[in-house]
């Protein structure tokens, strides 16, 4: 909401990069097996070699400065909300 009411700033596109940093998938399965432990046989194996995984880097000094955020939901919560969310969906 607050990039659709930002102002317009001369000489640059609109478009707002809103991340809380990048991941690795190897790094959320151990999340995911911590937090969850029941799941782990669903998981690929802590011995498993992961496949490749593309990082890009994220400049979101755009979306500090013109839209004040700072503070996003952490990657643990956003994580661990969309596992939950997914078994409550497998229950249906």
């Amino acid at each position: 909401v607050l990039a659709l009411s930002a102002p317009p700033v001369p000489g640059r596109a609109k478009r707002f990069i809103i991340s809380n940093g990048t991941f690795l998938w190897k790094d959320v399965t151990a999340l995911v097996r911590r937090r969850r432990p029941e799941l782990a046989a669903r998981l690929p194996k802590e011995t498993s070699v992961p496949g490749p995984q593309t990082s890009a880097p994220m400049d979101t000094t755009f979306s500090k400065e013109i839209l004040g955020m700072t503070n996003y939901i952490s990657q643990e919560e956003t994580f661990m909300e969309a596992v939950d969310v997914v078994l409550q969906w497998e229950k249906k």
